[in-house]
């Protein structure tokens, strides 16, 4: 199993943070149910996870999301202080914005991660018509896009999709352009459709867009280079029916980071000619 990476938290949760209740179509302009809001996640060790390297996490996960008259915006602020088995301290903060067109076909996005005083930052943009990622930091770059990528609004409309029509196994690219290995194969893997448990539900705000019937999702990040090695990292979670997961556990072999919902507000709608 690879080492853990701070920022794969950003990369895994930019699958995750649409809010879905239409069909399974790809456009998002066609999907009524997407709707614009802002999120607030507590990360956390869960209970017996961890690798002997790492002891404690705290840290805050505030995303928005919020849909124009050509497209969505979202934004992902990551805050989190890692503490080491002997005592030692890691911070890690990041920062993503991506605009995704309403067909998803066009894609913008800027990172800047910065973990102990060291700080990365990837800036670009993507197109699946001429199915290509450029980069302009941190070097001018182009990464060829494979012709059944998804940007991450449109991967998880399609999930969601994937999900209603009873498919439990599927696996699309995923282009984000949070990392320098991208884009990932991201396998999901659906459990049959259940109430919410004490364990998923917890001390959740009171809130009408939190429902109470959902699926057991696993997500599987692979690079495609090693499709048939063990993935960089898991993602389990229990997802909604209208596609908010009110609790989320990454995984990197023996260690885990949980991500508890402890606010989400919806925006309002925009009106568009």
């Amino acid at each position: 199993m690879h080492g853990f990476k701070a920022d794969w938290v950003v990369i895994a949760i930019c699958v995750l943070w649409t809010l879905f209740s239409g069909g399974g179509d790809l456009r998002a302009d066609d999907q009524p149910g997407l709707v614009s809001h802002r999120a607030l996640y507590e990360a956390s060790l869960p209970a017996g996870s961890s690798d002997g390297l790492i002891a404690d996490i705290t840290g805050t996960v505030a995303m928005s999301f919020e849909r124009t008259c050509e497209g969505w915006i979202a934004t992902q602020d990551f805050r989190a202080r890692y503490g080491a088995a002997e005592g030692v301290i890691s911070e890690h903060n990041s920062l993503f914005t991506s605009w995704e067109s309403l067909d998803g076909q066009d894609y913008r996005f800027a990172f800047r991660s910065t973990t102990d005083g060291a700080t990365t930052l990837f800036r670009g943009r993507a197109s699946l018509v001429r199915g290509l990622a450029e980069y302009q930091l941190p070097e001018p770059a182009q990464v060829d896009l494979p012709q059944d990528t998804l940007f991450p609004i449109a991967h998880h409309i399609w999930l969601m999709g994937e999900i209603r029509a009873g498919k439990r196994v599927q696996s699309r690219p995923v282009f984000s352009g949070s990392d320098d290995i991208d884009p990932l194969l991201v396998a999901s893997f659906v459990g049959n459709k259940r109430s919410m448990d004490r364990e998923n539900a917890g001390n959740l705000p009171n809130s009408p867009l939190l429902t109470p019937v959902g699926w057991p999702v696993t997500l599987s990040y692979h690079d495609p280079a090693d499709q048939a090695g063990s993935p960089l990292f898991e993602v389990h979670m229990f997802l909604l029916e209208n596609g908010i997961s009110p609790r989320i556990v990454l995984s990197w072999g023996d260690l885990s980071t949980q991500l508890m919902l402890k606010a989400i507000t919806g925006l309002p709608a925009v009106e568009c000619p």
